[in-house]
């Protein structure tokens, strides 16, 4: 594989993610005020992964150690290169032990997929204290992330181009089959009520009645 490839999937992988992507989670609570702390989903780092080397270009393998940890090897295609990258990640302190191990898995993908740019720039954004609902145990409201941290704009799709005007000829045909022929003739107006196309009929004048008689002097 050539440099430039090489440095496109480097960059696909590092591409932020939506805003939609990153969640958010309280840390450092005070009262009402929280530190927010910005996360993605080991599922939102399977989904960047499939989307910039395709399922078959990537792969994973886990290790348990005795202390609860998980060592996620991550490896990833470029080109004909197989190149792997490993780290670890913590159980979380959920009561069910099977969630602990699998906190621990993603955990450990998230952190092998950053060493490959994935998300990595989360790690850069500045420490947001936000409202916090302490009953909850949540944060308030949606911190906002900066320009630097937003997947850059799509440029806007052109205009379609405007419909090719008619051609006189097959405009010319159209109005003789649908008139069957004939040419109208619509620039002498007609009496009202009569068409053009339809004969005129003469009209017939008035009978004359007697004359009015006169007074008589």
């Amino acid at each position: 594989m050539d440099d430039l490839e090489s440095m496109r999937i480097a960059k696909a992988l590092a591409e932020p993610f939506p805003a939609n992507v990153i969640g958010w989670k309280p840390q450092a609570a005070s009262g009402n005020r929280a530190m927010a702390v910005a996360y993605i989903d080991a599922r939102d780092v399977m989904d960047r992964l499939d989307a910039v080397v395709g399922p078959g270009g990537w792969r994973d393998h886990y290790d348990f150690l005795p202390c609860g940890s998980v060592v996620c090897t991550l490896g990833v295609r470029f080109g004909s290169e197989w190149v792997e990258k490993s780290d670890v990640g913590s159980e979380s302190d959920q009561k069910d032990e099977g969630d602990r191990k699998k906190a621990a898995v993603s955990d450990a993908l998230k952190r092998a997929a950053v060493k490959f740019g994935v998300g990595r720039y989360i790690y850069r954004l500045d420490q947001q204290w936000v409202d916090y609902d302490a009953k909850a145990k949540k944060i308030v409201g949606t911190p906002r992330l900066p320009d630097w941290a937003l997947p850059a704009p799509q440029p806007k799709a052109a205009p379609a181009p405007p419909p090719p005007a008619p051609d006189a000829r097959q405009v010319g045909e159209e109005v003789a089959r649908k008139t069957n022929g004939r040419v109208v003739n619509r620039s002498v107006p007609a009496p009202v009520g009569v068409t053009h196309d339809a004969p005129v009929s003469k009209a017939r004048p008035a009978p004359r009645g007697p004359p009015f008689p006169t007074a008589r002097s």
